[in-house]
């Protein structure tokens, strides 16, 4: 699980200076909850939050539901 931990977050790592926010915070979401479920649970809350801020801001409404 480790390496997929680390391997969402060098995706995410990419894809914040991407023009692309919308897989950006898809990818934010998926790296929280790869953290939880490594049993890292404040940086996932982080991560998933965070996630639900940008899905928000970007008016994917739906999409921040699921988080």
């Amino acid at each position: 699980m480790r390496r997929d931990v680390e391997a969402l977050r060098h995706a995410t790592a990419l894809l914040e200076r991407s023009p692309r926010r919308f897989l950006f915070a898809d990818a934010e979401g998926d790296y929280g909850l790869a953290l939880l479920a490594d049993g890292r649970r404040d940086a996932g809350v982080v991560a998933l939050d965070r996630a639900w801020d940008r899905f928000n801001a970007l008016g994917a409404t739906s999409d921040a539901e699921r988080i």
